[in-house]
């Protein structure tokens, strides 16, 4: 089975997301490489697989009222079954920008953990889910789309198709300042410098950052550094083929040795392991680059 690896590269042109409108006949077996994507089916019908280790582990009708939300590490395929084909309408983003959203909000991580895409249904031309998408791909198409309008488009989507941030979830009505000091530290070049830079951008004392980390968060400011470059250790390891060296560094850890160490006693594997788990069933040796192939649509 050839696999094809679709990456966003020059679609956005400049822009924050990409959105169309198209009828998809077949779309090959593929993995979005670089970006999350939230497809709506609205009209003709289809088949949906998913696959693992080179085969198909499942199979499920595609109707129009499906609202998917589709990550870096799904593999799939997509087949129209009717001759009218399906039509769809997608909005696909750099899965950074969107790892800066879902860390920002609180999103229930069981978005990123399940083995299936989280999928929702809606009532077919419904105008609380087709506005949106409609408006975010005029958008992309006048030329004129901004991160205010992929914030916007967000904040009417998400909460239709992720659950809610919970009241105990960590971070939970944490001031502005802590939460845009967060944010910011999810750039690498913040993320490499660690609690100094948190500071800065905090903008307040040692001692304040440190009870306030501590009462919506539940950690100290290092604490919560560590758990911020884990986190992303963790995407760069199934979005990347960065080496685990060269991931270490990235996210600021003094060397690789220490930050397996780290990594394993907040995952309970290592960073090769981790990564062999989540990709080796997709291509075998996981350090090994994928094939690039053209489109099957």
């Amino acid at each position: 089975m050839q696999l094809e690896v679709v990456r966003l590269g020059t679609l956005l042109d400049g822009a924050p997301f990409y959105a169309n409108s198209i009828v998809l006949r077949r779309h090959a077996p593929h993995r979005h490489h670089d970006y999350v994507e939230v497809m709506a089916i609205t009209a003709g019908e289809g088949e949906h697989a998913i696959i693992s280790g080179g085969r198909v582990v499942e199979r499920s009708p595609m109707t129009p009222g499906q609202l998917y939300l589709f990550r870096p590490r799904d593999v799939h395929s997509f087949e129209a079954t009717t001759e009218s084909g399906l039509g769809i309408i997608n909005v696909a983003m750099p899965v950074s920008v969107w790892q800066r959203f879902a860390s920002l909000t609180g999103l229930d991580p069981s978005w990123s953990r399940s083995s299936r895409p989280p999928m929702v249904t809606f009532e077919p031309g419904s105008p609380l889910v087709m506005g949106p998408l409609e408006s975010a791909v005029e958008r992309f198409h006048s030329g004129q789309a901004s991160m205010l309008d992929l914030l916007r488009f967000w904040g009417d989507i998400i909460p239709l198709l992720l659950p809610a941030p919970r009241q105990d979830q960590p971070g939970f009505g944490a001031p502005t300042w802590l939460l845009a000091g967060v944010d910011a530290m999810l750039e690498e070049e913040n993320l490499r410098e660690g609690v100094p830079r948190l500071l800065q951008l905090a903008y307040v004392s040692p001692a304040h950052l440190s009870r306030v980390t501590r009462q919506y968060f539940g950690m100290t400011p290092t604490d919560l550094v560590a758990n911020l470059r884990i986190r992303h250790a963790t995407m760069l390891l199934s979005t990347s083929l960065d080496s685990v060296s060269r991931i270490a560094e990235r996210c600021g850890f003094s060397s690789p040795s220490y930050f397996s160490n780290c990594f394993r006693r907040a995952t309970l594997m290592s960073p090769r392991e981790y990564r062999s788990r989540l990709l080796g069933g997709y291509f075998g040796t996981p350090r090994q680059p994928p094939p690039e192939l053209t489109s099957g649509r």
